[in-house]
């Protein structure tokens, strides 16, 4: 696998499927990529809930529009539908001290990396302290409710 180079740090994004983390970065060569660390989860204790188990091996996406699938009357590809590459923890760790480096950093962004930065520490393992169990979106609490 080609390292990517980290020209500069763009966005860190806490994506709304229960926690997956999402860091977006320019690289060298000018292209978008995003560093992914989809999150783990088991069924909850309620109906339509869900429990953060942890984060699945993290991945690099490219954006680039010439690689995702083509559009369909249908279907519309988001950046993220780009070619996946499966990372290491120890890359992913290298990728976030080069993303760290970068000049544009506020207070969420710092955040949000330094969770990345604890979660890739811990190779993806969830504490049990920090076990959460999370409501599904758009779902009733009850089955049964209209």
């Amino acid at each position: 696998m080609t390292v990517l180079s980290v020209r500069l740090f763009t966005d860190f994004e806490l994506i709304r499927d229960g926690g997956s983390l999402l860091a977006t970065f320019e690289s060298g060569d000018g292209g978008c990529h995003f560093l992914l660390f989809h999150i783990r989860s088991a069924d909850g204790p309620g109906p339509n809930e869900a429990t953060r188990m942890g984060f699945e091996r993290p991945v690099t996406i490219d954006s680039d529009p010439a690689k995702r699938p083509p559009d369909t009357d249908t279907i519309r590809y988001s950046a993220l539908n780009g070619p996946e590459t499966s990372v290491t923890w120890s890359l992913a760790l290298d990728l976030l001290s080069a993303i760290e480096r970068s000049p544009n950093l506020d207070a969420r962004k710092i955040e949000g990396l330094m969770t990345m930065r604890r979660v890739a520490e811990r190779e993806g393992y969830e504490p049990a302290t920090t076990v959460k169990t999370y409501r599904l979106a758009n779902l009733p609490a009850d089955p049964s409710a209209p």
